[in-house]
């Protein structure tokens, strides 16, 4: 008897991937995001070596009553949380430098030298949203993961090496609490709804109210399929029609039409074309 190997995979499962390393920036403003525009989403830290890591860590605490023989649903509460964003910068730059000393200043000390030093204070430290942008397969927005009021919480050190080693700034940050609101976690995630790459096909003629049939035309990207039903289910490669030939609209329909490449599918399109014939 054979027996086949078993996985969790399936259709959608590449739309799922996430790529790394990802970015990492300071600042973000999540009132100012725009994914469409890198300046909204806060100063980029630039080139990393050894990857980013984001990492929640929650402790809970549960009370066991006599008689009980394990944990008790309900009877679970949150007693500690840390967030942290851990990167490795390549980029040893003056603003770089800064952000890791914390609670260091820059000032002019000659004509070729800036001199980074302590002013003697200890408080208060400033703090900063940090985020690490990774892009996910099938979405033309980045996941973005945000530590908020994040500061520097690991030692200092620059290891020149021998010559032969990446020379990286290591940082971690840590979210702080706000004072504000004690209680909850600095720490969220933007997850993309949607919005595929691959553009939505695009169809001729528009929707409308016609006295005589309509020869519909579909177009989309060089490479992708374009499928098609007019019962108003939704297209797919296992619902409705291969976009091949113009569609006669002889009555009044709703064209619903989606392309596919790969694993990436598009927005859906709506055509609505109401026939009266004389």
């Amino acid at each position: 008897m054979g027996y086949n190997m078993m996985s969790g995979t399936n259709k959608n499962s590449a739309e799922n991937l996430i790529i790394g390393p990802g970015i990492v920036t300071h600042g973000f403003n999540l009132a100012l995001f725009n994914p469409d525009d890198r300046t909204t989403w806060g100063t980029f830290l630039g080139a990393t070596k050894g990857g980013n890591t984001a990492n929640l860590d929650m402790e809970w605490f549960d009370t066991t009553p006599d008689g009980a023989l394990g944990k008790v649903k309900g009877m679970r509460w949150l007693t500690k949380a840390e967030s942290k964003l851990t990167t490795n910068l390549l980029e040893g730059s003056k603003a770089n430098l800064l952000m890791k000393l914390n609670v260091f200043k820059a000032t002019s000390h000659s004509d070729r030298y800036d001199k980074l030093e302590h002013d003697g204070s200890v408080a208060p430290v400033q703090t900063r949203n940090v985020a690490l942008f990774a892009a996910k397969v099938g979405s033309k927005d980045p996941i973005v993961i945000v530590i908020e009021n994040a500061q520097p919480s690991d030692p200092v050190e620059v290891n020149a090496g021998t010559g032969t080693d990446n020379v990286v700034l290591k940082t971690e940050f840590e979210g702080m609490f706000d004072p504000g609101n004690i209680t909850k976690i600095p720490f969220y995630i933007l997850y993309p709804k949607g919005g595929s790459p691959l553009d939505a096909p695009t169809v001729s003629p528009a929707a409308g109210t016609f006295t005589e049939k309509q020869t519909v035309t579909i177009a989309a990207s060089l490479d992708a399929d374009v499928y098609y039903t007019l019962d108003g289910s939704y297209p797919s490669a296992n619902n409705g029609f291969l976009y091949k030939n113009p569609v006669e609209i002889t009555e009044t329909s709703t064209l619903r039409a989606v392309a596919v490449e790969g694993f990436q599918t598009s927005a859906v399109v709506d055509y609505t074309y109401t026939i009266n014939t004389p």
